[in-house]
């Protein structure tokens, strides 16, 4: 066969068999598609397993927190900041005054207030995790009494406005035993003393990323169930919870920066803690 005959039936031929493979894929591909989509398991069907995984660390990805796409990115300056109510406090160990053992009244006044944002008569302002965490403070010493005018005017704008977030517990540290906090009077009873706890962004987060909320033993008469057993379901887990509380600075901590928390900004002292619960917020205290 001429060499230019050969060459257009080698073409030939090499095109009829590009066109097979192009109709045979062609074919094959809706199957294919049919096939895979009857193989893969609905969204429904997944769902329970999702949750169970959502506990187990390091498996998916973290979620946000519930509501957050409805939250302030940013703390305004502008909203309200009523005075903190004075309160002395009767506990097991003895009475403790409103500026506890006075070491640093200036801060222990935010502390140890009793009120609620609906004891003043207003609202509690929704804000990200972020907008707590993100917010600046002055580097200063550890008692407020020796801060500076520049540095106190830092802090004034912002502080004990009445605040609500969403995000994750991952520590429940209540302060009892040992020496006590001069804002307690160093008083070393369970219902005498401040529990801290952390919570951070995301459900697999570390406490070092955490904005530390503090509940004191001003409020634990009212709530009963602001406590480890009742919390504990959304304690290390997938489960978001929703904190309400004065934003209150204390410089008495810098030393737990990158280890227990990222900020020394705190909700605290709370005043309402909500759990997300059968898709809906609910109070913890009506929890049975």
């Amino acid at each position: 066969m001429p060499r230019r005959i050969a060459s257009m039936h080698t073409a030939a031929t090499m095109g009829q068999s590009r066109r097979r493979r192009l109709i045979t894929a062609a074919s094959v591909l809706p199957l294919a598609i049919g096939l895979s989509s009857n193989l893969l398991p609905s969204a429904k069907s997944v769902a329970p397993l999702v949750q169970v995984l959502d506990q187990l660390p390091g498996k998916l990805p973290p979620s946000p927190p519930v509501d957050s796409n409805k939250s302030s990115e940013s703390i305004s300056s502008s909203w309200e900041k009523p005075a903190p109510q004075k309160t002395p406090f009767h506990g097991q160990e003895g009475d403790c005054p409103w500026n506890g053992d006075n070491s640093d009244p200036d801060t222990f006044v935010h502390k140890n207030r009793a009120d609620t944002a609906e004891d003043d008569g207003i609202s509690y302002h929704d804000v990200t995790w972020t907008a707590i965490a993100g917010l600046q403070y002055p580097v200063a010493k550890p008692l407020r009494k020796n801060w500076t005018k520049e540095q106190i005017a830092e802090i004034v704008p912002f502080e004990g406005e009445a605040l609500r977030t969403t995000g994750y517990l991952v520590a429940f540290k209540p302060q009892s035993g040992g020496k006590g906090e001069g804002t307690n009077c160093h008083f070393s009873a369970p219902a005498d003393t401040d529990t801290h706890m952390a919570l951070v962004e995301h459900s697999r987060d570390l406490e070092k990323t955490s904005v530390v909320i503090e509940f004191t033993p001003r409020f634990l008469d009212a709530h009963p169930n602001w406590k480890r057993s009742a919390l504990s379901p959304w304690l290390n887990s997938g489960n978001p919870v929703r904190i309400s509380g004065w934003l209150m600075l204390d410089p008495d901590h810098r030393n737990h920066l990158n280890r227990f928390r990222s900020t020394l900004w705190e909700i605290h002292p709370i005043t309402r803690i909500e759990v997300w619960k059968e898709n809906q917020w609910i109070d913890v205290d009506s929890l049975k």
